[in-house]
């Protein structure tokens, strides 16, 4: 019943971890919209400079 509670306490801690990398982590990038590069966020690199297709 020990290693339960221990491993069920591990699994929730790693599971936070992921969960605020994923929120704090940024997302600026370029996606590929209808055909055109739309910018999400503030990406620091420039347009693509490839053919958008979606």
């Amino acid at each position: 019943m020990r290693w339960t509670k221990t491993i069920i306490v591990v699994v929730l801690i790693i599971l936070a971890i992921i969960f605020g990398i994923r929120m704090l982590t940024p997302e600026d990038t370029w996606i590929c919209q209808k055909g055109n590069w739309v910018k999400h966020g503030h990406p620091k690199a420039p347009m693509p400079t490839t053919q958008c297709v979606k």
